[in-house]
Order: structure tokens, then C-alpha cells, then sequence
């Protein structure tokens, strides 16, 4: 081949450098939605810009008509590569189909066999041959074969869909993407009328198709495009299902404060629809606020004054990768919820304090007024039995034991009252714990109480736990005390205190064989005041387990009952 160093030729070989670079590019970012798709329209044009620099560049028809096969294995992949490219950009991916992706590159690759068997056929052109009216021998196509018409006609179809889709684009999305379409679709364009100029005989260049400097122009948007606005770092598609999905309003304001793009929440927190927000300073959107360079948590009202809500502020710097101020991204919140909920939170606490206040002086109350009386009344029976029993006849110390009986029953009653006021008021101090060694120091305290009573007590090994040591102490000594009490009427009585597990965490229970409970009744046992038995069956106050219960929740566990009448109960509790 004759090399011919021509001015000609050079600005396709700058094309096809700089188109190679931004392949190079996109493809190291191909993870981004539509580089893939772009990096194949960057290769497809350098190969056609490369094959027309090569083609220029040597001497004699046979060299010419090979390097131009090269040119059109470019020439027919740009129309569906930029395609593609344009669907995933404007979030039409689901007509990339694994079936429509092959047949869309079907009529290149059969019109790239048909240019390279056009000797047998001329279906691509009749006649070719050199013009030598310019400064260099040039390729002529004297005429055109049926299949070149088709492929153009294809080519122009997806070009002009791909135009339609961008300018779509323009129109329904937000003011900063509208620039980014229309980067798009000026590349586009550009070197789609100058082909047309140049295929229509308009050309003042007959014998030079100046398609592929045109797609020089579009190099240089393209790379405008990608520096300056990052397309392929977020497109729309990605914008629209972030920004546009959130409940939040997300504000973009320049500079200068003006708005310059929202989302469709912001636009129903400011009343204004995006064609009336943008441009418009944001500080007076908002109210007429100061806004700052950059702060989280401020609080403001906006909407009508019948219907303001509450949302809250916050505004963050928007630099480039200089550092160089670009704007602010504003979010608001609304916490108009959230603050009810707080104002609903602070009026139970008050309301919570005052009933606590209440409950420590009724507190007081039982401790010292009750008492007081109850004390006379169990001390003048006391009398009356040591003394005067001889002056009552049987009715009369029938009377007086009740009357004793009663006043022991009233003392449990405010004790287990007053445990219970007491569970709930004094705070938490956690310590290691071992619940074998408490229950067997009631245990001993049982037996001491009544030393005649044989009752088989089991309690297993050794239960680490962390819990308030005296809270603790309540619970277990409520329990064993139940299953003490409940085992009154068995022959050989036994209850045992151990450690289960339930889905990989520890239970503990207590179980013995008394009288057991119906389990139908089985949600009141925990309820103040339920009692589940008479008070000539077995004595109790039905606090003891409602104490349990709230030891219990405050150390952030559960409790709950097993049993059938007649067959004992297991009581069951975690920490």
C-alpha cells in the first residue's frame, strides 16, 4: 500500500483517538447503568473513524475498498449501539429483551456481510471507482445498490427513535436532567444531519463523507457532558427512583439560592409545582428564612395557617470536585407526627408523675394511718383472748378468732400492697445473680415457718443471672411460697425450681404437684386482686403474682402459668 500523509486524514485520527479514550473510560465505570452500551457506540466509532482516516490516507482503489469494510463494520453498529444506550438511559429497559437485543444488531451484521460480498451482487453499490478531482484520490460511489437504501433507512429509523426518546426526556423530567438529554440529543443530532447533508448531494465536498468529523463534535459534547455533569455517574433512571420515591422534600438551590430542581414531595410541602419553583429564591419559599451554608435539626411550619405542619430542616453544601461552592441539597421532614406523639409522651409523664405522687402518699398512708388502727385492733383481740376467754362462751371466741383471723389477713394485704407500690417506684441495680442459692434460702425460710411440714424441695445447680438481687429474691419467694401454700393438701408434697430452654434461651420454672388451677383461668393469675381459690381454701391477698408479673416485665422477661386441676402447676419465667 501507498501511505499518503494528508491534513485530511489527521482530524479522523484525533476522532478516533479521542473516541478510544472514552471507551476506555466508560468501560472502567461499566458497572453504571447504560456504559456498557456507550462503550460499544465508542468503539463503533472509532473503528469508523479510523477506517475513513486509513482510507484517505493510502493509494489505489483495492486499498481503499478494504480499509472502508473496516469503516462500515463502524458505520452500521453506531445507530443500534447509541439505541441501546439511549433505552437504559431513559429507563426503557424492558425492551432490551435477550431476543430483541440480537435481532436489533441482526440487519448491521447482515448489511457488514452484504458491503463485503457486494462484488457478487452489487446490492450495496453498482460502481465504484477513484475521483481525482481533490488534493487526494477519493473513494466515489457512482451507484448506490438497493441494500444500501434499506440499511439507511434502518440506520435513520433508530437514530430518529433514539431523537424522540431524548427529547421525550427533555420535556417530562427535571430542569437539570433536561440539560443532560439535551447534551445527549445535540450529539445525536449533529452528526445525523450532516450524514443526511451528505447523502442527499448537499455536500460542498462531494467525494468526502463528513460524518465522521461531525461525530468529532460529538466527541467533544460527550466529553463536555461527562465532565461537567457526570451523566453516566447518575442518570435519570436512578434519579427518579431515589429522589423522586422519597417521602421527604429534597430542594436544589444553585449558588444563589435559587431552586434549580425538587422532587414531588417538596412540591406538595411548598404549594408549588416545579414549573413555578424553579428559579425562585428558596428562603422565600420556605417562609422568608435565612437559610445556612449547612446545619441538621431546625424546625419550621409551613403550609396554610389552618393547616401547617411541622417539618424538619436540613441543608447540606453542594461543591465540585474542586471544592468550589456549587449550591445546597435541602431536605424537609415532616415531624408533625413524631411531635405529637412527643407532646402525647410529655402529658402521660406528667400524668404519670402526678399518679406516682399519689400512689407514694397512699403509700404513706397505708404504711402509717392504716397501720395504726390495724395494730389497736389486733392488739385489744390479742387481750381478749389472753384475758377475758374464759368470760366468752364458744360463739363469742368464734367471733374473736375471726376478728384476729381478719386482721392478719388485712396486715398481708397491705404488706403485699406495699411491695407491690414499691416494685414499681424503686430503681434497678443489676448484680450477678445466683437464683439456686436464693431459693434455697427460702427454701430454709419455709421450712423454719413451719419445722412439723415435710415438703420435698429440688433445686437444681447453679442459675447465673443478671437481675436486681432484691427484686429477684420477690419473685422467687412469691413462687416458692404458691407452690408451698398450693401443696398444703398433698400427702407427699414436692416442688422443684430448675432452668429449661426455649429456642436456645434459658426458662426458668417452678413446678410442684399441688392443687394445680383451671387453665381456662389461666390470664387472670397475674391480674391484681385475682384469686383462682376461696379464702377458706388457701389463704392469699391476689397481689403476690401481679408482683411477679411487673418484676418480671422490668427486667425485660416473661412469665406465664402451665397446670391442669388437680395436677400441680409450673410456673415459668425468663429474664
Amino acid at each position: 500500500m501507498d501511505w499518503l500523509a494528508t491534513l485530511y486524514a489527521a482530524p479522523l485520527y484525533a476522532v478516533a483517538l479521542l473516541s478510544a479514550g472514552l471507551a476506555v473510560y466508560t468501560w472502567r465505570r461499566r458497572g453504571t447503568n447504560g456504559a456498557g452500551a456507550m462503550t460499544v457506540f465508542l468503539l463503533a466509532l472509532t473503528t469508523w473513524a479510523a477506517g475513513a482516516a486509513l482510507e484517505i490516507s493510502v493509494a489505489g482503489l483495492p486499498a481503499k475498498l478494504v480499509w472502508s469494510r473496516l469503516e462500515y463494520l463502524g458505520i452500521v453498529t453506531v445507530p443500534p449501539a447509541w439505541l441501546v444506550f439511549v433505552l437504559q438511559y431513559t429507563g426503557q429497559q424492558r425492551w432490551l429483551t435477550r431476543a430483541r437485543v440480537p435481532l436489533l444488531y441482526a440487519m448491521p451484521l447482515v448489511t457488514w456481510v452484504v458491503f463485503w460480498t457486494n462484488e457478487a451482487h452489487g446490492l450495496m453499490w453498482r460502481e465504484v471507482r477513484l475521483e481525482g478531482g481533490l488534493p487526494f484520490p477519493a473513494l466515489e460511489v457512482v451507484e448506490y445498490g438497493a441494500w444500501f437504501w434499506v440499511h439507511s433507512a434502518y440506520s435513520y429509523t433508530l437514530m430518529l427513535v433514539s431523537a424522540g426518546l431524548l427529547g421525550r426526556a427533555m420535556f417530562r423530567r427535571s430542569r437539570l436532567y433536561q440539560v443532560q438529554s439535551g447534551v445527549f440529543l445535540t450529539a445525536l443530532l449533529v452528526p445525523l444531519l450532516v450524514n443526511l447533508w451528505y447523502i442527499t448531494g448537499l455536500s460542498p465536498i462531494p467525494h468526502l463523507d463528513p460524518t465522521p468529523f461531525a461525530f468529532a463534535v460529538s466527541g467533544v459534547l460527550a466529553v463536555w457532558g461527562l465532565f461537567r455533569f457526570r451523566l453516566l455517574d447518575l442518570v435519570p433512571v436512578a434519579r427518579d427512583a431515589v429522589i423522586e420515591g422519597m417521602r421527604d422534600g429534597v430542594i436544589v438551590a444553585d449558588s444563589y439560592g435559587r431552586v434549580v430542581d425538587l422532587n414531588p414531595a417538596a412540591q406538595e410541602v411548598l404549594g408549588y409545582p416545579a414549573s413555578k419553583a424553579v428559579g425562585r429564591d428558596v428562603g422565600r419559599l420556605l417562609g422568608g428564612r435565612e437559610l445556612p451554608a449547612r446545619g441538621n435539626g431546625a424546625e419550621i411550619k409551613l403550609g396554610a395557617r389552618n393547616q401547617q405542619r411541622d417539618y424538619e430542616l436540613s441543608v447540606s453544601p453542594l461543591h465540585d470536585r474542586r471544592g468550589r461552592d456549587q449550591g445546597r441539597l435541602i431536605l424537609l421532614r415532616d415531624v408533625t407526627e413524631r411531635k405529637r406523639q412527643e407532646e402525647e409522651l410529655r402529658q402521660r409523664a406528667a400524668e404519670l408523675a402526678v399518679s406516682n405522687a399519689e400512689l407514694e402518699n397512699f403509700a404513706s398512708f397505708i404504711s402509717h394511718d392504716l397501720r395504726a388502727p390495724l395494730r389497736s385492733i389486733e392488739g385489744f383481740a390479742r387481750i381478749l383472748a389472753e384475758d377475758y376467754s374464759e368470760a366468752l362462751d364458744e360463739q363469742g371466741q368464734d367471733y374473736l378468732r375471726r376478728v384476729r383471723a381478719a386482721g392478719r389477713r388485712m396486715g398481708y394485704f397491705i404488706d403485699d400492697l406495699l411491695d407491690l407500690s414499691r416494685v414499681a417506684r424503686r430503681d434497678m441495680q443489676n448484680d450477678t445473680v445466683d437464683l439456686a442459692v436464693v431459693a434455697r434460702a427460702v427454701v430454709e425460710d419455709l421450712r423454719a415457718s413451719d419445722p412439723d411440714r415435710e415438703v420435698e424441695f429440688t433445686v437444681v445447680g447453679e442459675m447465673l443471672v443478671e437481675a436486681d438481687p432484691n427484686l429477684i429474691r420477690v419473685v422467687i419467694q412469691n413462687l416458692l411460697e404458691n407452690a408451698w401454700k398450693f401443696t398444703g393438701p398433698r400427702k407427699h408434697p414436692r416442688v422443684e425450681f430448675g432452668v429449661t430452654r426455649r429456642d436456645g434461651s434459658p426458662v426458668y420454672y417452678v413446678r410442684d404437684n399441688g392443687v394445680g388451677f383451671d387453665p381456662d383461668h389461666a390470664g387472670k393469675l397475674f391480674e391484681t386482686f385475682q384469686r383462682l381459690h376461696t379464702h377458706d381454701e388457701f389463704e392469699g391477698t391476689g397481689i403476690g403474682l401481679a408482683t411477679v408479673q411487673r418484676i418480671i416485665h422490668r427486667h425485660g422477661g416473661e412469665v406465664w402459668a402451665e397446670s391442669s386441676e388437680g395436677e400441680g402447676a409450673t410456673f415459668y419465667f425468663t429474664l
